[in-house]
């Protein structure tokens, strides 16, 4: 792609700015290319282009891969020293600025709108927005600037914490049970380490009294900061936790005035492109629908989302899809905050509610009047908001549910009409039914058959929209969802279908797991499992008063409905009672089997019910168990050949084989599993499962061949799953599970090359694993494996840089960070050995860091909370092998620490704490062995003795 030649006459030369744009747009594919021919068009613009573009390229704007961008040391009169943040527009730095030699915030353009015009526009919009207001609750603006063409501001360095993640830490406890002081306290514990830069002093607490109060204060802090915009001619329109930070002096500081427009421009929530601007869940409906002369009124709105998230630790707005979420604001009902934070007086929702109304007109008209009626809520005065009425709350219902409120209209009607028409009616009733039964006693047969067809035809339909994997990545799911919802109303008028013809009835059975399936597939698990209950239920009344030959068909019935609903159990993560239904759907299927039309079909039942099985036995740390099914499995499979149960018996018993450190018998299963499944690939190249397994078989070989030190093959089976998962992702990218295998996968490759002596490899690809979690993170920031993925990554690379002491800074700050997210993601009931295992790893890194940074006190004190954490996952699953190899490593570092400090009393007392874990202390006392002979006598002069232990 060349540049297009200016014909004369007809348009000038581009200016300088125009030009970079160009090359900036070129660079992804052409390279330098794209600069070499740009200057040898416009010779008088090419040693300022190739400056500026020089620029660019030190400061990562043009590097290829995002993972690799890498900001400069200097802009201009500052000095960059750290990355303490990036959002929707810019990145924003902690910077020392040389020329008065104080710290400030630098706020930088982000690097891929850096020369895009509307993006600059933006910039230069907040800039103005915030650099002509003083305000306590505005951060202050010192300099602002252009670099190269590459914009700034330097504002004030605020030594503080959004409310975002204030919220995430205190979700651990319920609202109801917290105070003003426990929030002052989480801020403590957030900034605990962090150098006090803020010179504000604390004029009044902001913490006094309970959560509630604290809350409202923070909400009318806020509202107080928007009246003072509002004042100026200024709309905020994304006031959101993230965009609200406390500091240590205990201000309330309104950020990101990114989107800010003056309320006279009566713009929406649209670009010019029709693509929507802000933050979908917090934004007020007539905004998500890009509505123009929106009004102070939006911000109220923000301040009411806000509110209600702190109250209830929840965001009053969630949704599975961009749709979904736009569906949920749009229709503006929310669960009740006080049954979310039972401690939440009524007053204090009435202001709430009132505030985020979705229509504008029941809002409060400003936010100073908002700010009035919380002050008043705080001074125990009555306020000015009431609580909508019946008329309004029942004309809301009605708009939300159209269907049911007309069907609720027409039965009142009918109620109250019944009677008068009744008589004049009963005459014409009785004749219209008596020629209906005749009409379909005449046509029964006909019946019968048309209903089995239509099922048979649009349960294969339902089952391929449920799941093909096209439509479940993403890309479609709005059309997904609607077509998915329109075969669940379907299905659901077929299963209250009420007919006892045994050619129907087994029709209608497959109705309802159908129906089952689609709720399922639209999240609904606990009306799937209703459907699937009311479904055995009936069944076995039937199978009672049933003749034999009957009773065989109900039995099929009963064992099919039975394998679903453990199949939504296992989804569930009610293991135990999963195991039980699976057990006995398997043998009521056995024990119909030898009557049975069809006795392999019987077969293959039976062995994806003990399949299941054994991955729940898996899951449940009952590892032998979970062998012992798999072997009988395969067992009974011994003349078939690559069968999908024969493969997934071989692949989950490697994987259970490698969970519990039987690295020897985990090896060869493991390789099998390899061989049989890129035979299929080969064969079947479109399988996608088969595929999303032979990723998952290639990284289960690496983390065992990493174990046994063969990091030569560990390298390679990674390198060929990390390809795979990223052939998935390309394939389906918007699935969550497959952008998520590709961090693990990345992670654990990154360790491998740190192991193998490329420390610079293992570094930039960390790297690009951090960049990609972040983003995802962003994407689905209520998501806890996202969180907690992204933890690990981080972890990850705190230890590679670890014994670099010029990044030793950088190394504590990462893994504190994790710890922090490990800990939240711990407490979560659904969490398991392995993210304890992780939280436990981490801590131990961060002590190691601590330690060599001469922390020695704190270091100590984090290194016994990572025991804790391996006893705590060692108690959940004894037989879990990484679980027990990594404590055995962590404790043989904690002796090894203690030998060189010549401290016996730490050395002992970390013996001791391993030896109440008998499997770990085995590995422990392995790996002390190959310390050396002077070193190992000390140790075991030091051990505890079997009765000490």
């Amino acid at each position: 792609m060349a540049f297009p030649e200016p014909e004369p006459g007809l348009s000038p030369p581009p200016d300088l700015r125009a030009l970079v744009e160009q090359c900036v747009s070129r660079f992804p594919t052409d390279g330098a290319r794209a600069v070499d021919e740009a200057c040898a068009q416009y010779p008088h613009l090419a040693a300022a282009l190739r400056r500026r573009m020089a620029l660019l390229e030190r400061s990562g704007f043009l590097a290829g891969d995002p993972g690799q961008t890498d900001y400069p040391d200097r802009l201009g009169d500052f000095h960059l020293l750290e990355l303490i943040g990036e959002g929707g527009m810019g990145a924003v730095f902690r910077a020392r600025q040389v020329s008065l030699d104080r710290q400030v915030a630098l706020k930088v353009i982000r690097a891929d709108l850096a020369f895009s015009p509307r993006s600059r526009e933006r910039f230069r919009r907040e800039i103005e927005a915030i650099a002509a207001m003083r305000s306590a609750g505005i951060v202050q603006v010192y300099v602002v600037g252009d670099e190269e063409g590459v914009p700034y501001y330097a504002m004030e360095l605020v030594d503080g914490i959004n409310l975002q993640d204030l919220v995430l830490d205190l979700r651990r406890t319920p609202p109801e049970r917290l105070t003003g002081a426990d929030l002052r306290a989480a801020l403590a514990r957030m900034l605990a380490g962090r150098q006090a830069s803020s010179t504000a002093n604390e004029v009044e607490d902001l913490f006094a009294g309970t959560y509630v109060q604290v809350c409202c204060r923070i909400a009318q802090r806020v509202a107080r900061t928007l009246a003072y915009a509002h004042e100026r001619g200024v709309l905020h329109r994304d006031v959101k936790p993230s965009n609200v930070m406390l500091d240590r002096s205990g201000r309330v500081l309104l950020l990101d005035f990114g989107l800010a427009r003056a309320i006279e421009s009566g713009d929406g929530a649209m670009t010019r492109t029709g693509a929507l601007v802000g933050s979908p869940a917090y934004m007020a409906p007539e905004q998500m629908r890009g509505e123009p002369n929106l009004d102070g009124r939006v911000d109220v709105y923000g301040v009411g989302v806000l509110l209600y998230e702190l109250l209830t630790h929840r965001a009053a707005f969630r949704g599975d899809t961009q749709e979904d979420l736009r569906a949920s604001v749009l229709a503006g009902s929310v669960p009740s905050p006080q049954q979310l934070n039972p401690a939440l007086p009524r007053d204090a929702e009435t202001i709430c509610l009132k505030a985020m109304a979705p229509e504008r007109g029941r809002r409060y008209a400003t936010t100073e009047a908002l700010a009035d009626d919380l002050q008043r809520f705080l001074e125990l005065r009555p306020i000015a908001a009431r609580r909508a009425g019946w008329p309004y709350r029942i004309r809301r219902w009605g708009q939300r549910h159209p269907a049911r409120a007309t069907a609720l209209v027409a039965t009142l009607l009918v109620a109250v009409g019944a009677p008068i028409a009744y008589a004049a009616q009963e005459r014409v009733a009785r004749q219209a039914i008596t020629a209906a039964l005749d009409r379909a006693e005449r046509n029964q047969r006909s019946y019968e058959l048309a209903i089995s067809t239509v099922i048979a035809g649009m349960e294969d339909t339902t089952m391929r929209l449920a799941h093909d994997e096209q439509l479940a990545s993403g890309k479609l799911d709005a059309l997904r969802r609607e077509l998915l919802e329109g075969a669940a109303a379907f299905w659901q008028t077929m299963a209250d279908v009420d007919d006892p013809a045994p050619g129907v009835r087994d029709a209608l059975f497959r109705a309802k797991s159908v129906l089952a399936v689609t709720r399922r597939e639209l999240g609904d698990l606990a009306g799937a499992r209703a459907v699937l209950a009311a479904t055995a239920r009936q069944i076995e009344e039937l199978r009672d008063a049933a003749t034999e030959s009957e009773r065989r068909h109900l039995d099929q019935d009963l064992a099919k409905v039975l394998f679903d609903t453990a199949d939504v159990m296992l989804a569930q993560h009610e293991l135990r009672p999963a195991v039980e239904t699976l057990q006995r759907s398997a043998a009521i299927a056995e024990s119909a089997a030898a009557a049975a039309a069809n006795p392999g079909a019987v077969q293959r039942h039976v062995r994806r019910c003990r399949l299941n099985i054994a991955q729940a036995q898996a899951q449940l740390g009952e590892a032998d168990a979970a062998i012992a099914t798999c072997r009988e499995v395969l067992a009974g499979m011994a003349d078939e050949g690559a069968s999908d149960a024969m493969l997934r018996a071989r692949t989950l018993l490697a994987a259970v084989l490698l969970h519990t450190g039987r690295l020897d018998e985990a090896a060869p299963a493991l390789q099998e599993a390899i061989d049989l499944r890129t035979q299929r690939m080969q064969a079947d190249p479109a399988d996608v499962a088969n595929l999303r397994d032979l990723k998952s078989v290639h990284h289960n070989l690496g983390l065992l061949l990493q174990q046994r030190g063969d990091l030569a093959g560990a390298r390679h089976n990674l390198e060929r799953s990390l390809t795979l998962a990223k052939q998935l992702r390309a394939a389906f990218p918007d699935r969550l599970d497959n952008r998520l295998t590709v961090l693990s996968s990345t992670m654990v490759l990154a360790n491998v090359l740190l192991r193998l002596g490329e420390p610079a490899a293992a570094e930039a690809l960390c790297r690009e694993g951090v960049h990609d979690g972040e983003v995802l993170a962003v994407e689905h920031a209520d998501v806890a494996d996202v969180r907690s993925t992204l933890a690990e990554l981080r972890s990850t690379l705190g230890q590679m840089l670890i014994d670099d002491p010029a990044r030793r800074g950088e190394a504590v700050a990462l893994l504190r960070g994790a710890v922090e997210v490990l800990e939240a993601r711990a407490q979560d009931p659904g969490a398991g050995p392995d993210v304890v295992s992780s939280l436990a790893t981490t801590r131990g890194l961060l002590a190691s860091a601590l330690a060599r940074s001469g922390e020695l006190s704190e270091s100590r004190a984090v290194e016994d909370a990572a025991f804790s954490a391996y006893e705590a996952a060692w108690k959940q699953d004894r037989q879990n092998g990484f679980v027990v190899a990594n404590a055995a490593r962590a404790f043989a570092s904690a002796s090894s620490r203690g030998l060189r400090a010549d401290d016996e009393a730490r050395v002992r007392a970390v013996l001791q704490r391993a030896a109440t874990m008998p499997e770990v202390d085995e590995v422990l006392w392995t790996l002390l062995r190959e310390l050396p002979e002077p070193s190992q006598r000390q140790l075991e002069r030091l051990r505890p003795s079997p009765g000490d232990r």
